[in-house]
């Protein structure tokens, strides 16, 4: 099947995490993930799995666009999230790194006899998740693949990021964002990592 898979991420999380109490902490992850799902939900995905502050979810064939969409009001709803927070809060710091990429994936439940996940599997999933960690590295909190922008109808305002290179992938990729404020919002230095 092909699918669109996008990685949401909270930015420097292990220093929220040390700053704060635990049940602020846990109150702070709770309304982040809620947001994004959410949004994933009502743009026509589907949320894949939770890896504690990262969300993984999926959009079928052909939804290139929506992908997009989750992305744009993801950040938009992080935007408002932190500007509505007081000055004391974890909300504060709340700045989220997406990547996202299309091609073919395995999905079904996977694992053993005791526990079984429903989870996808495949290149795609994995360069989702490395163009996620690209935005640690690149001014932006938007990264997407060339099969992303080449699978989208609708009039985005492209920019190309040049070529980087990928886990998983031997020649460098081109890859893109959206030229918009949201996605160069001020956010964590590149050192603030997971």
């Amino acid at each position: 099947v092909a699918s669109a898979v996008l990685f949401a991420d909270i930015k420097g999380f292990s220093k929220i995490s040390e700053r704060f109490p635990v049940e602020d902490v846990v109150r702070f992850i709770n309304r982040y993930l809620e947001a994004v799902t959410e949004v994933v939900v009502e743009t026509g995905g589907e949320v894949t799995k939770y890896m504690g502050d990262c969300v993984m979810a999926h959009f079928n064939s052909g939804q290139a666009d929506n992908a997009l969409s989750a992305a744009v009001r993801i950040l938009e709803v992080m935007a408002v999230i932190r500007s509505e927070a007081p000055t004391d809060a974890p909300e504060n710091s709340l700045h989220v790194g997406i990547g996202i990429d299309f091609g073919e994936v395995i999905q079904g439940n996977i694992g053993s006899s005791v526990k079984m996940d429903y989870t996808l599997l495949g290149g795609v999933v994995n360069r989702a998740q490395s163009l996620e960690k690209l935005t640690r590295m690149l001014p932006v909190s938007l990264v997407f693949s060339k099969e992303i922008k080449e699978s989208a109808i609708q009039p985005w305002d492209f920019m190309h990021l040049g070529k980087h290179k990928v886990k998983g992938k031997d020649d460098p990729m081109d890859l893109y964002s959206l030229d918009s404020p949201l996605v160069y919002l001020a956010e964590p230095a590149a050192d603030e990592n997971h």
